[in-house]
């Protein structure tokens, strides 16, 4: 079984799965797959958020 083709968590064209793919940097870079464009945003989002949260909590 082969791994899907990586696609960047900020392009918008999905992986050869059908999946798109995004890096969770607050998971140590843990690739996740995400099954529609909406679960991908949303994602990224909760990202943004986790970081803002960990960059108030160390400063």
């Amino acid at each position: 079984m082969t791994n899907p083709q990586r696609i960047d968590g900020t392009t918008n064209n999905p992986a050869r799965s059908g999946r798109y793919e995004v890096k969770l940097n607050s998971r140590d870079g843990k690739v996740v797959y995400a099954k529609s464009m909406t679960q991908k945003r949303i994602l990224e989002s909760a990202e943004r958020i986790i970081a803002k949260a960990n960059k108030k909590i160390a400063g």
